[in-house]
C-alpha cells in the first residue's frame, strides 16, 4: 500500500510569499530620500545636534543636549552611531525602513506562533505598519511597537515550548529595552503578555485567585522597568487629560489608514473592518482564535481607557489603535471545516488588500517627498549658521476637512541638519526629550509650535499668521522662511528681502539696519 502523500503547503505559508510581503511593506520608503513623515525632520534635527553640538560653537549658542535615561530614547540610541558612517539623513531612512520591516516580521511571527503556520488572512494586518502613528512621525513609539510585537512573539514561542523559567530571565532584560524605546510599547507588551498568560491559565483549567496568582508570577519579570523608573529622577506621568472622549476614540478608528486620499483611505478602513466582522461572526470559513483575540482585546481596552495626553505629549490613545487592531486581524483563522476554496479566497482578499494599500502608500509618500524636495531648495539660498524663523499654516477646517496635511510644519528643522542653522521648529516637552533650546532672544518664537500659524481663522494653540509676522523678534533672526503661504500673503516690507521663491514658499533675508530717519 502506498503511503499517503501529504498535501503541499498552502501558497500563503511559503517562504517566497512571506519574503514578498516583507518587500511590499518596505516599498513605500525606498524612493524618498528621507521618509516624508510629519514630525520626522525635527527628529533628524535632534539627531544632528546630538552628534554636532560638542564640536560646534555655532550650534552651541542655541541648543544644548543632556543625555539621561528616559522611556522615549529608541531612535536617539540607534541613529547617531549609524549616522557617523552614512550621515544622519540616510541613517534615519534606513532605520525607519527597519522599523516597518520589524513591525511586519513581528506580526507574522505572532501569527505563526498562535496558528502553527501563517493563517490565510495574515496579510490583512501588515498595512497597519503604516498606521497614522508612523505617518505622524512618532518614531520612538513605532520602534517600541516593533520591539513589542517581536517580544510578544518570543513570549508566545517560549511559552509554547514550556521554557517558562528561561522566559522569565530573558524578559527581565528585554522589558527595559522596550521601555527605553518608548514607555507605551512596554506597557502594551505587559498587557498583551498578561492577557495571553491569563487565557493560557483559563484554558488549562485554573480559575479565580489561583489563575491570577499564576499570571502575576509568570509576568513579574516584565515589571523590571518599574524599578528603573523609580530610580530615575523626575520621571513618570505627572499630567494626563482626555479620558474616555468617545468622539476622539471613534475618530482614531475611522482614521486608521489616514494618509492622503480620504475616499480610498476610508474605503480601505471599511474593507478591513468588514473582514474583521466576518471572522468575528464565524462566516465565510473564518473565525477568531481566542488565544490571540483575548490579548488583542486587552490592548484595545488600553486604547479605550488611555488618556489623550500625558505630560503634554498628545495622541496617546490614538497611537495604540493600529497595534490593537493588527493583533485582532492576526487572530483571524480558518474555521474548522473551512474548505480549501474558502481559505484561498481569504488569502487572496488579504493579499489584495496589502498590495492595494502599499501601492497607495508608495504613491502618496512619493508625492510628499517631491513636495519636500521643492521646499528644501530654499536652503540653497540660506547662509550656513543662519537663524531661521519659519511659518507654515495649519488648516482652518475641522474633521474630515483636515484629512490631508502638507507635512511641512517641521521641515525647517532640516536647516539645522544641512546648514548648521537655528530653526524654531524643535520641541520642548519636559521629561520627554534630551534637547533644550537656550536661545532666549528668540522667545517666544524659539521652538515648536511657533512655526505653525493660521491663515484667516483662529485655531487654539496657534498664532494667526499676521500676528506672528508682526511680533517675531527680528533682531534674533537672519531669515524668514514661509512654507505653503500663498504669494498674495507674502510680506511687503523693506526690511525683508526676497532671496528665493517658488509658487507657495519663500525665503527672505531679514535686514537688521534701522530705516533712515523720517521713514
Amino acid at each position: 500500500m502506498n503511503a499517503e502523500v501529504p498535501a503541499p503547503a498552502a501558497w500563503w505559508t511559503r517562504r517566497p510569499f512571506v519574503l514578498a510581503m516583507l518587500a511590499l511593506v518596505a516599498l513605500p520608503l525606498l524612493w524618498p530620500s528621507l521618509p516624508p513623515l510629519i514630525d520626522l525632520p525635527s527628529h533628524v534635527g535632534s539627531y544632528h545636534l546630538a552628534l554636532s553640538l560638542p564640536a560646534s560653537a555655532t550650534l552651541s549658542q542655541w541648543y544644548e543636549f543632556h543625555w539621561q535615561w528616559l522611556g522615549n530614547l529608541g531612535m536617539e540610541l540607534l541613529v547617531p552611531p549609524l549616522a557617523k558612517a552614512v550621515g544622519v539623513e540616510l541613517a534615519t531612512k534606513l532605520i525607519v525602513i527597519g522599523v516597518v520591516l520589524l513591525t511586519a516580521a513581528g506580526m507574522l511571527w505572532i501569527a505563526r506562533e498562535i496558528h502553527g503556520e501563517l493563517p490565510p488572512a495574515a496579510a490583512l494586518a501588515l498595512p497597519l505598519a503604516y498606521g497614522y502613528p508612523l505617518h505622524f512621525g512618532f518614531l520612538n513609539y513605532c520602534l517600541s511597537m516593533a520591539l513589542m510585537l517581536l517580544a510578544f512573539g518570543l513570549w508566545l514561542h517560549l511559552g509554547r515550548r514550556g521554557w517558562i523559567a528561561r522566559r522569565a530571565v530573558l524578559f527581565a532584560a528585554l522589558a527595559p529595552a522596550v521601555w527605553v524605546a518608548h514607555a507605551i510599547g512596554w506597557a502594551l507588551l505587559a498587557v498583551a503578555c498578561g492577557a495571553a498568560e491569563l487565557q493560557r491559565q483559563l484554558a488549562g483549567g485554573a480559575r479565580g485567585p489561583a489563575a491570577l496568582a499564576r499570571v502575576t508570577l509568570a509576568c513579574a519579570s516584565l515589571a523590571t522597568p518599574v524599578l528603573l523608573m523609580a530610580a530615575l529622577p523626575h520621571h513618570g506621568a505627572t499630567r494626563a487629560s482626555g479620558w474616555l472622549v468617545l468622539p476622539e476614540l471613534a475618530k482614531w478608528l475611522v482614521t486608521l489608514f489616514r494618509d492622503r486620499w480620504i475616499a480610498v483611505d476610508l474605503a480601505t478602513a471599511a474593507v478591513f473592518f468588514a473582514l474583521l466582522a466576518v471572522a468575528a461572526m464565524g462566516r465565510a470559513g473564518l473565525r477568531l482564535e481566542r488565544r490571540l483575540a483575548v490579548p488583542a482585546l486587552a490592548v484595545f481596552a488600553v486604547f479605550v481607557l488611555a488618556p489623550q495626553s500625558i505630560n503634554d505629549s498628545g495622541f496617546v490613545n490614538g497611537r495604540i489603535a493600529p497595534g490593537a487592531l493588527a493583533l485582532l486581524a492576526l487572530a483571524i483563522a480558518a474555521a474548522p471545516g473551512a474548505t480549501r476554496r474558502q481559505q484561498h479566497l481569504a488569502a487572496l482578499a488579504a493579499t489584495t488588500f496589502l498590495v492595494v494599500r502599499m501601492a497607495l502608500t508608495t504613491a502618496s509618500l512619493a508625492l510628499y517627498s517631491a513636495s519636500w524636495d521643492a521646499h528644501l531648495k530654499a536652503l540653497d539660498a540660506l547662509a550656513p549658521g543662519s537663524r531661521v524663523v519659519a511659518f507654515s499654516p495649519v488648516p482652518c477646517g475641522h474633521g474630515f476637512a483636515n484629512w490631508y496635511t502638507p507635512r511641512v510644519y517641521h521641515l525647517p528643522s532640516l536647516a539645522i541638519v544641512r546648514k548648521d542653522a537655528f530653526a524654531n521648529s524643535e520641541w520642548q516637552i519636559d521629561g520627554l526629550q534630551l534637547l533644550r533650546v537656550k536661545y532666549a532672544a528668540a522667545r517666544p518664537f524659539d521652538s515648536d509650535p511657533s512655526e505653525t500659524v493660521t491663515l484667516g481663522c483662529d485655531v487654539p494653540g496657534f498664532r494667526r499668521y499676521d500676528v506672528a509676522l508682526a511680533t517675531f523678534p527680528r533682531q534674533a533672526f537672519d531669515a524668514l522662511w514661509l512654507l505653503d503661504v500663498p504669494r498674495a500673503q507674502w510680506p511687503r516690507d523693506p526690511g525683508l528681502a526676497l532671496v528665493w521663491a517658488d509658487e507657495t514658499s519663500a525665503l527672505f533675508h531679514i535686514s537688521h539696519v534701522p530705516p533712515p530717519a523720517g521713514h
